[in-house]
């Protein structure tokens, strides 16, 4: 069984509906909710996707132990209690799973350097807090995750931005990438199984 915390519209659900048997999506939000079973709705994969209003800080919805693999892309920057929603992800996952995290560099130098400089705002929420790769393995450590493993990967946060910083982020990735600068990417992926 699959679990995304903080799962949005399900976007990432619907593409890995065809991997898992069982996937379960929840989200603080009921509008969010809301548009996920209407994305869900039209996958061919409907019948192994759930979806729940349940805050990742709570989890009030899954059993301990149960899941196999918790995801969480773009969505823990935004909680409030980062610390008590990692515990919850250990409390489920079963001995063994493993927690895939897809989050924004807090080291990215669009966020450091370039953004505060050129005045743009790079926070969505009141919460955002960007993590660096030292900050989220404490965190998962914290919570009683054991990291595996991490990376950089490619994240230009240019959705609500000005046109022109999308080609100057993507030229950053381009150099982070062949000159392995990790100040240049954008996201972090780090991935951790239970350390009991």
């Amino acid at each position: 069984m699959l679990l995304e915390i903080g799962c949005g519209t399900a976007t990432h659900l619907a593409k890995l509906a065809p991997g898992f048997s069982r996937l379960i999506g929840v989200d603080i939000s009921p509008g969010m909710v809301d548009a996920a079973w209407r994305r869900a709705q039209i996958s061919p994969y409907r019948n192994r996707i759930e979806l729940r209003v349940d805050p990742a800080e709570e989890l009030r919805t899954i059993d301990d132990a149960s899941v196999d693999v918790v995801l969480c892309v773009g969505a823990l920057e935004h909680m409030l209690y980062r610390a008590q929603a990692l515990r919850q992800v250990s409390r489920v996952l079963k001995r063994g799973g493993v927690f895939v995290l897809l989050t924004p560099n807090g080291r990215y130098c669009w966020y450091k350097r370039l953004a505060p400089l050129l005045r743009c705002s790079t926070r969505h929420l009141s919460t955002d807090r960007f993590l660096d790769r030292r900050e989220a393995i404490g965190l998962l450590q914290f919570a009683g995750l054991r990291p595996i493993d991490w990376d950089f990967w490619t994240f230009i946060p240019k959705g609500d931005m000005p046109r022109w910083t999308g080609v100057i982020l993507e030229g950053l990735d381009r150099v982070g990438r062949v000159c392995r600068l990790g100040a240049c990417r954008g996201g972090l992926i780090l991935t951790a199984t239970r350390a009991i």
